[in-house]
């Protein structure tokens, strides 16, 4: 069965048609059945129950319930997005000119590539590469703790999270790599060019401040039993 082209109501009415051929029971009576109905806030999944309902002739109509993934993650992007356009404005030769070390990757943001760079440099999600240096910065930082993060894309909070807990140690990585000169690697190359970008504490800035008021916020309310619909989309106007 092709269903790449159908549309969202095309595509609840199929699938109730096959699950009654396979039942025997009628599809109409198989959506009154329903409870609810789950997905994300994007406008064409929105009241397609209805539009069965109506297609069925039923006034049964399942509860709707939303997914806050794709919401959450939509944050992350539009950050990345931002700040690749205000990299644009500078202009990537610019950023690159003083760059010892290729540092170009697939990465979509300057910014979004030196959080990466950063924190696989002090963190101990990567203590068994050579080139990770976080148990020689914890010593360099003690009694201070190495709160490093790294960057992981698919969840909610990581980005802002990561600017913010970069911010906190930008200062600490500068003097470790200014104090430790033979740490030649690629990497610690490339973080010190990274370390030199004006403005990358502003970058980084954005994504924490913007975790703080937009993203957090949201996560509090969409995960809380106390959210109503009614209350969620106060909160949103």
């Amino acid at each position: 069965m092709s269903i790449a082209s159908e549309s969202k109501t095309n595509l609840m009415l199929t699938t109730l048609q096959m699950l009654s051929a396979a039942s025997g029971v009628d599809a109409k009576v198989l959506f009154e059945r329903i409870d609810f109905v789950i997905s994300d806030q994007t406008a064409h999944n929105i009241d397609v129950e209805l539009l069965v309902a109506k297609e069925l002739g039923t006034e049964k109509v399942p509860n709707q319930l939303f997914c806050n993934v794709h919401p959450c993650l939509m944050f992350n992007r539009v950050i990345v997005k931002h700040w690749s356009q205000l990299e644009h404005a500078i202009g990537h030769d610019k950023i690159y000119a003083n760059f010892l070390v290729n540092a170009t990757t697939t990465a979509s943001s300057v910014t979004e590539q030196a959080l990466d760079c950063i924190t696989r440099l002090i963190n101990h999600d990567f203590d068994h590469k050579p080139w990770n240096k976080s148990q020689e910065f914890d010593m360099h930082i003690a009694p201070k703790k190495n709160l490093s993060v790294s960057l992981k894309d698919e969840r909610f909070n990581r980005l802002p999270l990561t600017c913010a807990v970069t911010l906190y140690h930008f200062d600490d990585v500068a003097s470790f790599l200014d104090k430790f000169q033979h740490v030649t690697n690629q990497l610690a190359c490339i973080v010190r060019c990274f370390l030199d970008l004006e403005f990358l504490k502003v970058m980084l800035c954005i994504g924490a401040l913007l975790g703080v008021h937009l993203v957090e916020p949201f996560l509090i309310l969409t995960t809380s039993t106390a959210t109503t619909y009614s209350c969620f989309s106060t909160a949103l106007s």
